[in-house]
């Protein structure tokens, strides 16, 4: 059986892929998203450091709890992502 901290860190990447389904065409590209997700995953890398040495009975909650949050994340975009009309370049909805 995996340590909580391993499956936590599995399942931490989980809802950033919740960020790469959304609308191309109306949204315009901002250049500081990139460096917000590598903070975020920062962060998240150092939660699992704390929870593994502070409170490691709760690795295998929190590993839960965010694995039901992205579900409920990509479901939630994937349908958002289904029902906007098909417009290609990026951001040609956007004016």
């Amino acid at each position: 059986m995996p340590d909580g901290s391993v499956v936590l860190m599995l399942v931490l990447p989980l809802p950033f892929f919740g960020m790469v389904l959304r609308d191309y065409a109306a949204t315009p590209f901002r250049p500081v998203q990139p460096i917000g997700i590598v903070l975020l995953g920062l962060a998240g890398v150092g939660l699992v450091w704390l929870l593994r040495w502070q409170y490691p009975s709760l690795c295998g909650w929190v590993a839960l709890l965010l694995l039901v949050a992205s579900v409920m994340l990509l479901r939630q975009r994937w349908q958002k992502m289904l029902q906007a009309p098909v417009a290609f370049p990026t951001g040609r909805l956007a004016a």
